[in-house]
C-alpha cells in the first residue's frame, strides 16, 4: 500500500480497514481469555433476580439495525425473572440472537421465549433454516459450520453460550423441529 501513491480515500479506507480488523482481534482475545478463565473457574459470577422480558426487549433494541438489514421480525414471549449474572445473561442472548439474524433469510420471523419448570428456566432462540451439518460439534471453540464459512466470526459465539450457562449452573442446547433451529440456555432458579 505504500509502496505506491494512493489517494487521501485510499489511505483512510485502509485505517478504517486496519481498525476493523484489529477490533476483531482484540474481540476475539477477549473471548479467548474469558473461556481460559472459566476453565480454571477465575470468574465471579454475579447471580441476582434479572427481569427476562426487559433484558430481552433491550437486546432487541439494541440488534434491530442489524435485523432491520434483513427485514427480520421478532416475536418475545419471555416472561418472569431468572436467577443469572446480568452481564453474562446479555452476552448469551447477544451471541444467539445475532447467529440467528445472520443464518436467516431475509423476511425470517424469529421467536424468544421462557419457560420454567423443574426449578428451572430456559430460554429459547429459534430462527427458520436448514438444520446444522453436526449439531454434536455448535459448542466446541472455533467450529464453524459449511454454512459459516461466508460470514464473519470466529466460531466461538456458542462455546462463550455454553460455558457462560454451565457457570450458571446450567447448560445450551440444540434442536431442529419444525424447520427451526432452536438454540436453548437452562439455568437454575437457585435464586
Amino acid at each position: 500500500m505504500l509502496s505506491q501513491e494512493r489517494s487521501i480515500e485510499e489511505y483512510q479506507q485502509a485505517l478504517v480497514d486496519n481498525i476493523e480488523e484489529l477490533e476483531g482481534l482484540s474481540r476475539l482475545t477477549e473471548n479467548i481469555l474469558f473461556l481460559a478463565r472459566v476453565e480454571h473457574q477465575n470468574i465471579a459470577v454475579k447471580k441476582q433476580p434479572v427481569p427476562l422480558n426487559a433484558l430481552v426487549e433491550n437486546m432487541l433494541d439494541y440488534l434491530s439495525p442489524l435485523a432491520e438489514e434483513k427485514r427480520i421480525r421478532f416475536i418475545s414471549q419471555c416472561q418472569g425473572t431468572v436467577w443469572a449474572d446480568k452481564i453474562l445473561l446479555q452476552r448469551v442472548l447477544s451471541n444467539l440472537l445475532t447467529n440467528a439474524i445472520r443464518y436467516s433469510n431475509e423476511n425470517a420471523v424469529i421467536r424468544i421465549e421462557s419457560a420454567y419448570d423443574n426449578n428451572a428456566a430456559e430460554i429459547r432462540v429459534a430462527n427458520p433454516g436448514n438444520p446444522a451439518a453436526d449439531p454434536g460439534k455448535l459448542f466446541r471453540r472455533f467450529w464453524r459450520g459449511d454454512n459459516a464459512r461466508h460470514t464473519t466470526g470466529f466460531g466461538l459465539g456458542l462455546s462463550l453460550v455454553n460455558a457462560i450457562a454451565m457457570l450458571h449452573g446450567g447448560s445450551a442446547s440444540y434442536l431442529y423441529a419444525d424447520k427451526h433451529n432452536i438454540f436453548s440456555v437452562r439455568l437454575p432458579d437457585n435464586g
